[in-house]
């Protein structure tokens, strides 16, 4: 705590007289309001109060004063300037100084955030007079640096800013002051921006040295702040990265959402530097939500632009091409509001103010006062119009349309400096109302006035050209253009922010006819052209960034879809021959089935069962069909060693019933299924044509058996061939569709069977899960590119374990394998796009970098942990879909 304020708090803790209290209570929370923010508040309710019970007015309205600070604290600065004038007219009305000093202070402030600079700066000056007069150097300083400012940031004269800072730095040296430290760290700016960053660097932490012996929070803050733009510019991110985070921890500290929101956006920045573009959305997501909380019309349009520029980055060309619109919308804004400010020194109230002091000192007759008014009416619409139009044409025609009205312009033109080409370019050229042929001069020809007035960045006022005759107003090669020799012009650059953008020229073949006055109202005129065309420009601009991206998104999404159907297609040659293999072998199974089917009903129906007739009687006949009925529910699908059990079995009953031939016997009665209840066909095995009675039995059942197994070779090819129809299908509508996540990985094994089979164990762990709406094509070829890259980190023998439930909001899919392992060292670039560990000509090395662009079309999102003999891929799907 400085000696200022204890030597105030022990005043008022002496202090009897109720007003002296107030007094000291409002000087009190005046010097706590950026230290203690509460206090200072509670001081000025306190005095608030106490004045209004005994009808102390400045008391009232000093204390409000500090109230209302807190106000624009919080960003309520409309409501805030209502009250400061109030305020300001009760101290006007009083006499009382310290309460105007204040005010005025707090008005510069409040218009300042709302991008009303012009008026800020008349506060700010009028302040400064104040203090000066009154010898009060505390507030001197506050002037001193909020004007600083303004030329830094507004008018980016950092000369003239430095003129005021270093007054200041003055001042503090004799006096101390807690804003000491912001002030060293906007020299530090300054210097940045006149190209030192030595000085740069040092005055930055010497500021933030002295806002650390402050102790005032917002003060340090901002210190941290500016150091961390410093290491920034460079390229020292560590430092830059340590300080933000430093000033956004004192940000948080107090309430000062601006200060939060600036650094947020600086974070955003720098990661987008840095390429961590999950970090950088983050924060300027943050810094997006509090400005537009607060309306920081001056933060919100860059915020947008590096959004735009992150999502860009990262591949979400749909938002990058949101957040550019809006960018273009929000850049619109502040150019209204920057023409207000730059050009407000036009406006018809001040000119006229001035005029009339001219007219006092140098007595102009009123017919000259009025002629200057007029032409500031005339300007001010010509700037409402210019700056209305963001088109080129329009803004250099509707310039021309009114300027003959304010001075003579018999020639007229516009040229933009073309920087890459070193050229001046005529958008306009106007003689006698005659629109002559665009022409173009170099920047370095020595002859050519435009070029000089671009390469000086000053004006060229000449009344008699015959005298001056060493230069050409156009090209020689260009002679033609201009028929009559001009003998006064005016050449002015057009500047902008340190920029030049080209020039104006009006000319006029009367000697001597342009006056001081002529150049002043192009001047001005100058102000409204520079921002009509940056604006013009800055828009055509972001136009062009907003098509490029538009049809960088378009093409990007038709060369995603080709590159999902190349690698699906690729899959499929990849997988062709075990799905052939798959098709073929229930295909031959049926071959087989129809040529058993043929002989049978030749052979064994035609022959067999008419002998058959004849040497069994009607009992052994009836017995015969029951054994027949009895093979035809035989079970087809049961494996090889079942069978060898059965067959041992019979063989021992068989041998226990006294029968002879029991091997010939047990494998008769294998093959046509009869596996229980043997002694209730005793009679026929004990026939002395036993062998052709079973040899019947098992061809007619064997027809059944047959039909059974064509059933079954056709279910496989039907599941086969649905499998790979799913897979196949490319949907062109881009409308996801609901869809079950298990039946599209069902679809995946199935295509994988043939390889599966060789030696893969799959075990499925399958929760209840909803259909979701989803691209279910795209993400088949995700399940594919998982299942095969596992089964092939196996060797295609091993375990492949797929689960799949529903958590929260999402399905989460986990494919884990018993293959060798990613190696740690490449888990960060195995979805980079042509990145692959596989040997040359197995993997083109966009499977998992497509898989992480479907996903993330998914508002999902694809992690892995792996060891050796265990690797898991997790796929986590939303299942409310946008």
């Amino acid at each position: 705590m400085s000696e200022a304020i204890l030597e105030l708090e022990q005043q008022l803790q002496q202090a009897t007289d109720p007003r002296v209290r107030i007094d000291f209570m409002n000087r009190l929370s005046w010097e706590l309001r950026r230290l203690d923010s509460q206090q200072s508040l509670n001081l000025s309710a306190e005095a608030c109060r106490l004045s209004a019970k005994i009808g102390y007015e400045i008391g009232s309205a000093e204390s409000v004063l500090g109230m209302t600070i807190h106000d624009a604290y919080a960003d309520l600065h409309e409501e805030a300037l209502i009250k400061y004038h109030t305020i300001l007219e009760v101290f006007e009305k009083n006499s009382y100084t310290d309460g105007k000093i204040k005010v005025l202070n707090a008005i510069g402030h409040s218009y300042g955030k709302l991008g009303k600079k012009e008026k800020a700066l008349e506060a700010y000056l009028s302040g400064l007079t104040l203090s000066r007069e009154a010898g009060n150097a505390p507030m001197t300083v506050f002037f001193l640096n909020n004007i600083g400012e303004i030329y830094k940031d507004v008018i980016n004269v950092y000369e003239e800013a430095l003129k005021y800072y270093n007054e200041a730095v003055h001042y503090c040296e004799k006096s101390g002051s807690t804003i000491y430290g912001i002030i060293l760290s906007s020299i530090g700016e300054c210097y940045h921006k006149l190209g030192d960053n030595g000085k740069a660097l040092e005055y930055s932490l010497k500021g933030l040295l002295k806002a650390q012996e402050s102790g005032d929070m917002n003060t340090i803050g901002y210190c941290y702040y500016a150091l961390g733009r410093i290491y920034k510019i460079i390229d020292d991110t560590d430092k830059a990265l340590k300080n933000l985070e430093l000033s956004l921890d004192c940000r948080n500290k107090t309430n000062n959402k601006y200060g939060h929101a600036e650094v947020l956006a600086e974070l955003g920045s720098l990661y987008l530097t840095l390429g961590d573009y999950p970090r950088a959305l983050s924060s300027l997501i943050a810094a997006l939500d509090l400005s537009t909380e607060i309306n920081a019309a001056f933060l919100l349009g860059n915020i947008h632009k590096l959004i735009a520029e992150a999502y860009e980055k990262s591949g979400c060309f749909e938002n990058a091409v949101h957040h550019y619109k809006k960018y273009i919308d929000q850049n619109n804004k502040i150019v209204s509001q920057e023409l207000e400010t730059k050009i407000s020194a036009l406006s018809a109230d001040s000119k006229l103010q001035q005029a009339k002091k001219d007219a006092e000192i140098y007595k102009l007759k009123n017919v000259e006062l009025k002629e200057s008014y007029n032409n500031i009416a005339v300007i001010s619409e010509i700037g409402q119009k210019i700056t209305a139009s963001l088109d080129i044409e329009t803004i250099m025609n509707t310039i021309y349309d009114t300027m003959n009205t304010l001075m003579d312009a018999t020639v007229f033109g516009i040229g933009l400096y073309d920087e890459t080409n070193q050229q001046v370019e005529y958008k306009i050229f106007i003689e006698d109302s005659k629109r002559l042929p665009l022409f173009k001069a170099s920047i370095h020809d020595e002859n050519s006035i435009a070029a000089e007035c671009i390469r000086t960045r000053k004006n060229i006022f000449i009344n008699n050209l015959a005298d001056d005759g060493t230069q050409t107003l156009i090209p020689d090669d260009d002679t033609d253009a201009v028929s009559r020799p001009a003998r006064s012009l005016i050449y002015y650059p057009l500047i902008i922010e340190d920029k030049v953008l080209g020039t104006i020229t009006v000319q006029s073949y009367k000697e001597n006819a342009y006056t001081e006055q002529n150049l002043n109202t192009l001047k001005a005129l100058a102000s409204y052209i520079t921002i009509a065309i940056t604006n013009s420009q800055k828009t055509e601009q972001l136009k062009n960034t907003a098509d490029e991206l538009k049809y960088t998104l378009d093409h990007l999404q038709e060369t995603q879809e080709y590159l999902i159907q190349s690698e699906k297609m690729a899959a499929l040659g990849q997988l062709i021959s075990g799905i052939a293999h798959e098709i073929n072998t229930p295909l031959g199974a049926i071959q087989a089935s129809i040529n058993n089917i043929s002989e049978y009903m030749h052979h064994t129906i035609g022959e067999k069962l008419p002998a058959l007739f004849r040497i069994l009687d009607l009992p052994l006949q009836q017995l015969f069909f029951e054994m027949l009925h009895s093979s035809m529910e035989k079970d087809i699908t049961i494996s090889s060693k079942e069978e060898r059990m059965h067959r041992k079995r019979l063989q021992e009953q068989i041998t226990a019933m006294g029968l002879d031939h029991c091997d010939t016997a047990a494998d008769n009665l294998v093959d046509i299924g009869i596996y229980d209840h043997l002694e209730k066909y005793l009679p026929l095995f004990s026939h002395p044509e036993c062998h052709f009675v079973m040899q019947v039995c098992y061809e007619l059942s064997g027809i059944l058996r047959n039909v059974k197994n064509m059933d079954m070779a056709v279910g496989k090819a039907s599941k086969m061939l649905y499998a790979l129809k799913n897979y196949a299908h490319f949907d062109r509508t881009g409308i996801p569709v609901e869809s079950s996540i298990t039946e599209g990985i069902d679809t995946v094994l199935a295509l994988y069977h043939n390889q599966i089979k060789q030696g893969t164990e799959v075990i499925k762990n399958y929760s209840p899960l909803p259909a979701i709406k989803c691209f279910p094509d795209e993400l088949n070829q995700v399940w594919t590119n998982l299942i095969h890259n596992a089964l092939q980190a196996m060797d295609y023998k091993g375990t492949l374990e797929i689960d799949a439930c529903q958590e929260g909001g999402y399905i989460t899919v986990r494919i884990t394998d018993s293959g060798t392992g990613i190696p740690e060292a490449i888990h960060d670039r195995i979805f980079d796009p042509f990145f692959t560990t596989k040997k040359q000509g197995e993997g083109s090395g966009l499977g998992l970098g497509i898989a992480k662009k479907i996903i993330s079309r998914h508002q999902g999102d694809i992690t892995v942990e792996s060891r050796p003999g265990r690797t898991t891929f997790t796929v986590r799907l939303s299942v409310n879909l946008v």
